[in-house]
């Protein structure tokens, strides 16, 4: 049961930073980060219970750390870029 809730928990939080990262705002930002810290409990309680799936799951894991770091490092920037766009045409 813990495997298929930290399947679903990742799938959903890798399309929401799609999504995120098309569509940026500081609450989805904060949506992002809590999708990763409960797909990296979910983890390790796996690993803890099974730990003859380690190797694989700390591949995977880091896989998925990588993916979703990536979208929330767009969407930093992407809002970066928006509050300069929005600071510069306030200054005229």
């Amino acid at each position: 049961m813990v495997l298929v809730t930290h399947i679903i928990i990742a799938i959903s939080s890798l399309f929401y930073t799609t999504y995120a990262f098309l569509f940026p705002s500081e609450a989805k930002l904060k949506v992002s980060y809590g999708f990763i810290a409960a797909t990296i409990g979910s983890g390790t309680v796996l690993v803890v219970t099974m730990p003859a799936h380690m190797v694989s799951a700390c591949i995977s894991g880091l896989s998925y750390l990588s993916l979703m770091m990536v979208g929330i490092f767009g969407m930093h920037y992407r809002l970066r870029s928006e509050k300069i766009r929005v600071r510069s045409h306030l200054d005229r």
